[in-house]
């Protein structure tokens, strides 16, 4: 796995359902499989799954699953391309 300059990898953050001294702070691990490539400035969310071999475009915002083998790109990112 490979992960390029000014990229972001966020695992945690505020429970958004919830409002006031209720709200909690949520930690979800980030997984990149073997052979994923995260591109320059790209924003991975918590809890985000980067297949084996995926590559995520340079400035993209990955808020879902990336499968196996694609190239995501876009806000939010999509599949661009199957490898």
């Amino acid at each position: 796995m490979h992960v390029s300059y000014g990229s972001t990898l966020t695992s945690g953050g505020l429970d958004v359902g919830k409002f006031g001294e209720n709200r909690k702070h949520i930690a979800k691990p980030i997984v990149l499989e073997n052979g994923s490539w995260i591109g320059a400035g790209a924003k991975i969310m918590p809890g985000i799954v980067v297949g084996h071999d995926s590559v995520v475009a340079a400035g993209a915002i990955v808020v879902n699953d990336v499968p196996p083998m694609v190239v995501v790109g876009g806000v939010p990112a999509k599949i661009i391309k199957n490898l």
